[in-house]
């Protein structure tokens, strides 16, 4: 069974983009589904998530924003599989 998670980004950001591009790309994409959310022009998801993106987001918990990491000291991303790592 695979996860479902969701991007929360925002249009025009790199940083959103280059996330987005490290997770359709990753080793072990078949374990998870990825759904793209798009804040520009949503002022409620505008209001909650600001200039945090993007953020990763596992049934609306937060996995962590900003960056993923390949680094082994940061903690690790998803429960049971070994996706990548993520650092704040």
């Amino acid at each position: 069974m695979s996860k479902h998670l969701q991007l929360v980004v925002r249009e025009g950001c790199h940083l959103c983009d280059e996330m987005e591009d490290l997770l359709n790309h990753h080793a072990l994409k078949r374990y998870f589904q990825l759904e793209r959310v798009v804040i520009n022009n949503q002022p409620e998801l505008e209001v909650e998530f600001g200039m945090k993106v993007p953020v990763l987001l596992e049934e609306k918990r937060e996995i962590c924003h900003f960056f993923l990491e390949t680094d082994l000291s940061v903690r690790p991303f998803a429960d049971s599989q070994l996706l990548y790592y993520c650092s704040y």
